[in-house]
Formats: C-alpha cells, structure tokens, sequence
C-alpha cells in the first residue's frame, strides 16, 4: 500500500489550480490631499442633514458617559473599599443580566421606537451615576436576598448598558442613506472613540473642584456623579433628532 506521507494535499491543489482566474485590476492610488477631500465632503454631508446632526452631538457625549462608568468601576469601586472578590462578581453579574436586556430593548424599541428606549437607558444611567456616587461598602437586603450594595449598581449598569448600544446603531442605521452606509458609520465609530476624552477630563475636574478634606473619597464620588451630566446632554440633543425635520432622499 503506498504511503501519501504529508504530499496527499498536492492531488487536491490539481483542480484547483487548474482553473483560469479573473485578472483583477489595480486598485485606485489614494493620496492624502483626496482621503480629506472625501472626508470634508462627507462630513458637510452630514452636517446638513438636522437629524443626523443631531444625533451624532448627542451620541457623542452619551456614549463616552458609557465609556466613563465602565472604565472607572473597578477603580472606584476599589477607593470605596469594596473587595475585589465582591467587584469581580459584581462585573459577573453586568453580563449576566446585559446579554438578556439587550435582547429585551431590542424588542422594546421595535415597539415603542428606538428613540424613545435609548432616552429610558440614559435617564437611567443618570440615575445610576448619581445613587452610585453615594455607596458605600456593605451588605442590602432586597426581596428577602442579602447581597453587597455594588451588586445593585452592577445590576443597573447591565440592564441599560447592551441596550444603549445596540439600539444607537439600529437607530442610526435608518437615518443612513441607501448607499451611504460604509461612510456613515466609519463617522459613527470615530465618533464614539473621539469623546473618550469627555468623561475623564470632566470627572477629573469635578473631583478637583468638589474635593472634601474630611472624606478621602470625596474626589472618585463627585468625579462619577459628573457622569450624570454627559448623560443629560446626551439626553437634550437626543430630542432635538426627533423634532428635526427628515431630509427629502
């Protein structure tokens, strides 16, 4: 019996190579000077449609409130004086309740409008932000079940926080243009990731302006409840995509 040894793929290349394949043409130079000529032309495009204006002001300063609270737990958490065993079960418990809340504020928004779901998601990460601010270390009882305080928190985080996301996009996604799609949401994402800066920088102040001798933690409590406040731009702008008038295509 003969013996292939590792050679037995080549009797499988034979067919294949035996094919004749398309010549494919060289692909347009892109330079530097046209790359900003397609962005500045594509970004006035977007300016001019009000909705889209608007809601990507918005999605700028609620996004990055996201970003904000989801970096700074675990640090915050830490300064409170919470274990790290009660912080790493407490992220446990954000995914566990987010992937099914996801799903339920898909559903949601399906019914009662996108729009009107991301602004319950942002009243409520207003709400979070500002009770969050003011935990400390130590055991709740709710519906008969003892838990750390943090846990509730995380649980409130994980029920907005999927839902938020997934529906920005479902959201934007029906103010894109046919065809406009690629370039639209390459807005979309340097979007998100241009504001990283917005929820640092003002929590940074906000603990530099509000900072109390008598409570070392004073500075991390008033630096996450000025969270609140990109939450609440987000909010107002947010509005202001509905009543914008739609474009004619």
């Amino acid at each position: 019996m003969p013996h292939w040894g590792e050679d037995w793929w080549l009797g499988f290349s034979v067919p294949l190579l035996s094919f004749s394949f398309p010549r494919q043409e060289p692909a347009e130079r892109i330079t530097w000077l046209s790359a900003l000529q397609n962005t500045s032309a594509t970004a006035k495009e977007l300016w001019a449609d009000e909705r889209v204006r608007w809601f990507l002001c918005a999605y700028i300063f609620y996004i990055d409130g996201v970003h904000a609270v989801k970096t700074s737990a675990a640090h915050f958490g830490a300064v409170l004086g919470f274990g790290s065993a009660d912080l790493v079960k407490a992220f446990l418990v954000v995914q566990v309740i987010g992937i099914p809340a996801a799903l339920a504020f898909g559903w949601l928004g399906s019914r009662w409008g996108a729009v009107r779901m991301i602004v319950f998601a942002l009243f409520g990460y207003v709400v979070l932000t500002l009770w969050g601010s003011q935990i400390s270390p130590g055991n709740i009882t709710l519906a008969g079940l003892t838990f750390p305080s943090v846990w509730l928190i995380a649980g409130g985080v994980g029920l907005v926080q999927g839902g938020v996301q997934a529906l920005s996009r479902s959201y934007f996604a029906e103010l894109v243009p046919p065809g406009r799609e690629i370039v639209y949401f390459g807005f979309y994402s340097m979007m998100g990731k241009f504001a990283a800066f917005l929820g640092p920088l003002l929590g940074a102040l906000a603990g530099w302006l509000f900072t109390n001798a008598g409570d070392e933690t004073s500075t991390e409590r008033a630096g996450f409840a000025s969270f609140a406040l990109l939450f609440l731009v987000g909010l107002i702008l947010l509005l202001k995509t509905q009543r914008a008038e739609k474009p004619k295509r």
